[in-house]
């Protein structure tokens, strides 16, 4: 019989600590690094009220397991969104930016330029998957730098 074991509390902390993430950059066709730390995306979502049901129909479906592309098509098959609530979705990812980045700070990189929505997204996509990257693989390089596309997919296996 297997008998389970408490995690190490140094187990934990690992799993806590910030980690850099390649996103896009500000012009097409280029990237930035970026250390940012999990967020739980529950917070950003009641911090700004959103009331957008696709969210949470996207969150709950990612909590269950189901692939990108199986929370994508249920979502576009949802959607009926006016545009208003991309007003309150922006606002949301805009707060889960604000929470997660560690290096440089949203305030930082904000004092430059605004993020884009590429960027919001990758980083939106990266909390919703963490170390899962489509729902069901690894993609952590032994550098720890995660690289995540144009469309905010986190790339397997590419080195940064």
């Amino acid at each position: 019989m297997d008998t389970k074991t408490v995690t190490p509390l140094d187990t934990v902390r690992e799993q806590v600590e910030p980690e850099v993430i390649t996103i896009p950059g500000f012009r097409p066709g280029t990237t930035i690094n970026v250390k940012i730390k999990y967020v739980d995306l529950t917070t950003a979502i009641l911090e700004t009220n959103i009331s957008n049901p696709l969210l949470a129909l996207a969150y709950q479906q990612a909590r269950e397991g189901k692939s990108r592309q199986e929370i994508e098509d249920e979502v576009n098959r949802q959607s009926n969104t006016p545009a208003a609530d991309a007003e309150r979705v922006l606002a949301s990812l805009n707060t889960l930016a604000q929470q997660a980045l560690v290096e440089p700070t949203y305030e930082q990189l904000t004092a430059i330029a605004s993020l884009n929505a590429e960027q919001l997204a990758a980083i939106y996509l990266y909390m919703l998957y963490g170390e899962r990257g489509d729902g069901l693989s690894s993609f952590r390089d032994k550098s720890g730098v995660r690289e995540v596309d144009q469309c905010g997919d986190i790339l397997s296996g590419e080195t940064v």
